[in-house]
């Protein structure tokens, strides 16, 4: 460019010798003009060049926005057929994706159940901080499959240390009976809901505040305060997989897992005295069964800060019975204790 600047300059300045050197001037200021109209070309080209050059990063900063922040395009599986793959797909993505186990979901679908008996859907956007997700499964059952998965959801349980939690009722605000694992907690919904004639709803929503929005989910399934469970972070609303604090200053940690198999230990104290209290250990069951362990009678040591043992495995003859109530009567304790011949009292005498 900076050549045809100066071939252009020197022929502004070039003047001619004589008169019949017109012809040849004339040449030159063509040429002249030439080189001007190919400068301004080159110009244009340059501006255009910047242009697209621009409009390209600008194109892939706002992919990079897309992507990065509003998850790009959504990840949707549908079909009954599909249903235990893509939930296991879904529990298994990294950490701080999915903001369940599905615990109140089956494992699986009933064996030989026609594609008009379950209707699965699942949208599912990964966004910068918390994702957008919808499944929604409604099956009809059989009547013993049906009679088998009402008692999995009455006996599902997680378990975390001394405490035992079970899926949670609904209540007026849910439109049919329903069991809940995650009532609007943390942006969250998640349950069963028993819609009749054997037909079960499950439905998990997160970060999905505006019904209109929902694509599978019928609006007359959701509970009647969905806004206001699905407006705040809620911590202190029901969920089943927050493992319990051991002080208020402890951030709130989770635990996604289905496990319900464990038992759990539990103690229940009768106060006898300043000084003497009356243990009672139970175990609690999946079954929803809290049965006696053992019963121990302490004395507390002011002293030192301990307990002593006065009496250990005070009531034998209650173990594995189903505990039902323990109270002080007098110099005695009273233990109240059921099995299959019903309600029985064992007494220990306070000496």
């Amino acid at each position: 460019m900076d050549n045809r600047r100066l071939e252009c300059d020197q022929a502004k300045n070039l003047i001619p010798l004589a008169a019949d050197g017109q012809a040849a001037a004339q040449v030159q200021v063509q040429r002249a003009q030439n080189c001007q109209r190919s400068m301004k070309k080159s110009h244009m080209w340059l501006l255009f060049g910047a242009a697209a050059a621009g409009t390209t990063l600008f194109a892939l900063f706002a992919v990079f926005v897309w992507l990065f922040f509003f998850g790009g395009f959504p990840e949707i599986v549908k079909g009954a057929d599909n249903y235990t793959s893509e939930i296991n797909r879904l529990v298994n993505l990294k950490t701080g994706c999915v903001h369940t186990g599905f615990i109140c979901f089956p494992e699986e679908l009933p064996k030989g159940i026609s594609e008009n008996d379950a209707v699965f859907y699942s949208f599912y956007q990964d966004t910068l901080f918390d994702p957008t997700n919808e499944v929604f499964l409604e099956v009809k059952y059989g009547n013993q499959d049906y009679a088998a998965e009402i008692n999995r959801l009455e006996n599902t349980c997680k378990t975390y240390a001394y405490e035992r939690r079970t899926l949670l009722r609904g209540g007026k605000n849910y439109p049919y009976p329903a069991y809940v694992a995650i009532d609007g907690s943390d942006y969250t919904l998640e349950y069963a809901m028993l819609t009749g004639n054997n037909r079960i709803a499950y439905i998990y929503l997160s970060f999905m505040s505006n019904p209109k929005k929902l694509r599978a989910v019928p609006v007359e399934y959701l509970p009647a305060d969905y806004a206001t469970k699905m407006s705040s972070l809620r911590f202190d609303a029901y969920n089943i997989y927050v493992i319990p604090q051991v002080s208020n200053d402890e951030a709130h940690a989770y635990d996604y897992s289905r496990n319900s198999l464990e038992t759990v230990e539990d103690w229940h104290v009768v106060s006898i005295n300043e000084n003497d209290m009356f243990s009672v250990c139970t175990l609690h069951y999946p079954d929803r069964s809290e049965r006696v362990n053992y019963c121990v009678h302490r004395r507390g040591d002011m002293k030192s800060d301990k307990d002593i043992i006065v009496n250990g495995d005070c009531i034998p003859e209650a173990h594995g019975k189903q505990f039902v109530a323990a109270r002080l009567d007098g110099n005695r304790v009273i233990l109240t204790c059921s099995d299959d011949s019903g309600e029985k009292e064992y007494f220990y005498k306070i000496k």
